[in-house]
């Protein structure tokens, strides 16, 4: 009779158990919130482009497109996307655009807001139109094109449930490269939008 309790009790426990068990295999996961349920994004963002040749500053506006693809633990992590560009100075405006990789970095979060570092690269074409005016009176136009390599970093604070993303460029240069090569200091400041 004993033995008898004992089978039963055992195969019981494995029946609850496996059931139990098979209970939790089928549980949905709990839904993204906030950020991480927004993963794409609608950026525009300005200030000053400044040439390392010594060639004076000029006014940038950068408007940017993407998508997260890779999350990392807490991190809203990999995301890739394009972006333009538009520099205005003087006599000359240079068009970039390009393909964007980067990572968004979570340095802090709580119920109302997150920080993040984000670095990135750019790389894709440049295009110049200038005029110039030589030392006879003559106002001469061109264009030319270049290969464009952009390297920033954003600090970004991610607000209004993941909705609108501010941030400041505290580190861009772009680097166009053709015969030689001119390389440019962005100080940008912008917001993104995220659904």
């Amino acid at each position: 009779m004993c033995s008898r309790n004992l089978v039963a009790i055992a195969l019981g426990a494995l029946l609850f158990g496996s059931s139990a068990a098979s209970a939790q295999d089928v549980a949905p996961a709990p839904a993204p919130s906030g950020y991480a349920s927004r993963p794409i994004y609608v950026g525009l963002g300005l200030g000053p482009s400044i040439s390392l040749q010594g060639g004076g500053a000029a006014f940038k506006l950068e408007e940017s497109i993407g998508v997260h693809i890779l999350p990392v633990n807490q991190h809203p992590g990999l995301f890739i996307g394009g972006a333009l560009g538009e520099t205005f100075a003087s006599g000359a405006t240079r068009f970039q655009f390009g393909a964007r990789a980067g990572f968004d970095a979570q340095v802090f979060a709580n119920d109302e807001l997150s920080l993040l570092i984000t670095p990135m690269l750019t790389l894709g074409g440049s295009i110049y139109s200038f005029r110039y005016t030589d030392g006879f009176g003559n106002t001469t136009r061109d264009t030319t094109g270049a290969f464009n390599l952009g390297i920033a970093a954003d600090v970004r604070l991610v607000l209004a449930d993941g909705r609108v993303t501010v941030w400041t460029r505290p580190m861009g240069f772009d680097i166009d490269i053709r015969d030689g090569s001119a390389a440019y200091y962005d100080f940008l400041f912008g917001a993104n939008y995220n659904f």
